[in-house]
């Protein structure tokens, strides 16, 4: 046993000694990032100790809101990371990224049954954005993905936005204070669970030009060692089929 703790310990010393830990922020995301008996878990967590350990950094996972992860990663922390963020060119410019870890199924749209009608009278995305009589519900730290956050600014869709938890948004949509939430469809069993509204109450759109899902990385400050970054790249090419994230496994 000592010498298993030895073993161990002289694994972990030069990693330490070269400054290599990261602290490795989330925020509570069902079924991608949450806390399990006081525990990170979720399938993102799992699959970033997977990287981590591979590329032989020592890791700490804690949980914070988005927007104090975002303050972190601005502030040019060279230890901090944050797992499953989307890549945008607003964000590029103050973050670094790693490879793509995960991609999302293609995003569909939450409403309640009732308001389900006004909303299938839109056939595109960007037709339902331009009606400014029903609202988005969306965090205000985070992001659609690249193509639709640039048709909100283009449509200037009407939007609340929040800043707690995603399974707030359906409690505001059955309150009548939103009309509808994008969302990934392995997301919504969480959602509905996590705003303890019934499931029968709502109901899951898609239209034209909805996008393929979103692709998810590892997001570091700019600062990040550039030997760091490589390990971690070096190890996500050996744990993950990037070209299956792909369209089409292109």
């Amino acid at each position: 046993m000592k010498a298993l703790l030895l073993t161990a310990i002289f694994c972990i010393l030069p990693a330490l000694a070269r400054g290599d830990g990261l602290t490795v922020a989330y925020f509570e995301h069902p079924p991608y990032c949450y806390a399990e008996k006081g525990q990170a878990a979720g399938v993102l967590v799992e699959l970033t100790r997977d990287i981590l350990k591979e590329a032989g950094i020592p890791a700490t996972f804690v949980t914070m809101p988005p927007n104090r992860i975002l303050e972190n990663i601005r502030s040019g922390r060279k230890d901090f990371c944050a797992v499953g963020w989307f890549k945008t060119p607003e964000r590029e410019r103050y973050a670094s990224f790693s490879l793509p870890i995960y991609r999302d199924k293609g995003m569909v749209i939450l409403t309640t049954a009732r308001k389900a009608p006004k909303l299938r009278r839109h056939s595109t995305l960007r037709s339902l954005f331009k009606d400014h009589s029903l609202t988005l519900g969306q965090v205000e730290a985070l992001s659609l993905g690249e193509s639709v956050d640039q048709l909100r600014k283009e449509t200037q869709v009407p939007t609340l936005p929040v800043t707690t938890k995603q399974g707030v948004l359906l409690r505001l949509i059955a309150l009548n204070r939103a009309s509808y939430m994008l969302a990934a469809p392995e997301e919504i069993s969480a959602l509905l669970q996590a705003a303890d509204v019934p499931s029968e109450q709502f109901t899951i759109l898609s239209m034209d030009g909805m996008p393929w899902g979103n692709l998810r990385y590892l997001m570091y400050s700019s600062n990040i060692s550039p030997g760091m970054l490589d390990r971690i790249n070096a190890a996500i090419s050996n744990l993950v089929k990037i070209q299956s994230l792909l369209p089409e496994g292109r």
